[in-house]
């Protein structure tokens, strides 16, 4: 093989001879056997980067919705454009054929009942939360959340509980809330209230959330756009 391609270089022309000499030595964009694929990758990885698009998204939008909020005190108003505007991104996708979305169905609408009055609880608290109290107070309480679900996991979905690892970490997040709930310079009543109502909703909407993936057939797609749709 080697020969043949010496032999064919030989009666290109000289600037011939230089790009298939160049062409010979770069890399194949076919897999080699026992090679690892960027499909394999993202799979070996999957987990690791859903966590930190998560943590990405859900910090950005805390920031995000404390300035609008600064901004524009108005807000219901910033929850329904929000709402309609997840929903409508889904929907318009949906019909493209990118994303596969169920239609609205009754027996699908009906589980999404107590979600809605969940999620609905848990976004407008989160942003009279911002309204009264700043981003570095709702994030610290939000922190301290694990250690309650991992409880509730165990008592009404069957769930193990967290290792002696997890836990202590949790613990060591609540004892730093605790802290800064005792320094906090710009301590209001308002906000620590709403940050208590914010809590309820956000543990009750995360479990029966659980409850009905188990046991409610549907794409993830179509989950995001019943909650956000009939939430609007």
């Amino acid at each position: 093989m080697t020969a043949l391609a010496a032999g064919k270089s030989e009666l290109l022309l000289p600037q011939q001879q230089h790009d298939f000499k160049v062409l010979r030595w770069l890399p194949s964009s076919k897999p080699q056997p026992g090679q690892p694929t960027w499909g394999h990758i993202l799979q070996q990885w999957k987990i690791t980067l859903i966590l930190l698009y998560y943590g990405l998204c859900s910090s950005t939008l805390i920031v995000i919705n404390k300035v609008a909020v600064h901004q524009l005190r108005a807000p219901v108003f910033i929850l329904v454009l929000q709402l309609l505007f997840a929903a409508g991104s889904v929907k318009f996708l949906t019909v493209l054929g990118t994303l596969d979305a169920e239609n609205l169905q009754w027996r699908l609408v009906r589980p999404f009942l107590l979600i809605i009055v969940g999620f609905l609880g848990t976004v407008f608290a989160n942003i009279k939360v911002l309204v009264y109290s700043n981003v570095e107070t709702f994030i610290t309480f939000r922190s301290s959340t694990p250690l309650v679900l991992s409880v509730f996991d165990y008592l009404f979905l069957g769930r193990k509980l967290p290792g002696g690892r997890s836990i202590f970490s949790i613990l060591l997040l609540i004892l730093s809330c605790s802290g800064y709930t005792y320094f906090d310079q710009g301590f209001k009543l308002q906000a620590y209230t709403w940050l208590c109502v914010w809590y309820c909703f956000f543990l009750f909407e995360a479990c029966y959330v659980k409850h009905v993936c188990d046991t409610v057939a549907m794409s993830n797609w179509g989950r995001v756009f019943y909650t956000n749709l009939l939430s609007g």
